[in-house]
């Protein structure tokens, strides 16, 4: 992986904070022990110990991913609607 970043799956996330004491340079915590990522890429230099962090998240909610540019990144599918005609179902009593 060349570049990556980290992402939190705030769901898992018990606020343990163990992602911080391991990459305090990266991942700061807040009073409640829970991650405040740092934005951008992580230095490839310091992947070895952000993946140290996210393999012992004890709720495995820490996650590395491939930080894409904004070029590489698929453009958003349009969706368009389609207007339809209004039918009214007819009973047949």
């Amino acid at each position: 992986m060349k570049e990556a970043k980290f992402r939190v799956d705030w769901i898992r996330c018990d606020g343990y904070g163990l992602c911080g004491d391991f990459v305090p340079d990266l991942i700061d915590l807040d009073e409640w022990r829970y991650p405040i990522l740092r934005p951008g890429p992580v230095d490839p230099s310091r992947l070895h110990d952000a993946q140290r962090a996210v393999d012992c998240c004890p709720m495995k909610a820490l996650f590395l991913e491939p930080a894409a540019s904004d070029r590489d990144r698929p453009a958003p599918a349009v969706r368009r609607s389609v207007a339809r005609p209004i039918t009214r179902a007819v009973r047949g009593d």
